[in-house]
């Protein structure tokens, strides 16, 4: 089963309110469907009037969805994004929170990038060891050593040649 949905509107005798129901399709702009009383929960998305058991949603939901989408992809959290929400909400906007969000989230993807590059680079050298135990082997800490950061577990690592091998 598909985890997106689609917007219809409802007619309610003649009338044509600005309401819609939300169904499982194959667009791509919608959650699956047990993030919504999730959304809901924390505020993401409005608590929508309930008919039949069926959610009914002011249209502006899909911009919500469409815009929680982009910056779940840019790797906002659930609670980042609703200050962003709030802020989109609020008389003076969203630029301040985007700007402060925005500079926090690019530190983050600086770190996980340089995370990232010592991993690559512990691998490569891991690729061409041969080493009998981590005692020997450089690519791990003897037991001696003490890490100067207790959280950082991985180091990237210099060796000579393609031999992992602590110096004798």
């Amino acid at each position: 089963m598909s985890s997106c949905c689609y917007i219809r509107r409802v007619s309610v005798g003649s009338v044509w309110p600005a309401c819609a129901i939300i169904r499982r399709t194959d667009l791509h702009i919608c959650p699956p469907s047990g993030r919504w009383d999730h959304y809901e929960r924390i505020e993401l998305l409005p608590k929508p009037e309930r008919v039949g058991g069926q959610r009914r949603y002011t249209t502006d939901v899909l911009g919500k969805l469409g815009f929680i989408g982009v910056a779940q992809s840019a790797g906002f959290r659930l609670a980042e994004i609703r200050a962003l929400i709030e802020g989109v909400d609020s008389s003076s906007g969203m630029g301040e929170q985007m700007r402060v969000l925005s500079t926090k989230k690019l530190d983050e993807v600086e770190a996980l990038l340089e995370r990232t590059k010592a991993m690559k680079g512990w691998l490569e050298v891991a690729q061409q060891c041969g080493c009998a135990t981590p005692a020997e082997c450089a690519l791990f800490d003897a037991p001696e050593e003490a890490l100067a950061d207790p959280d950082l577990t991985l180091r990237l690592v210099q060796v000579g040649g393609k031999d992992c091998r602590r110096p004798a």
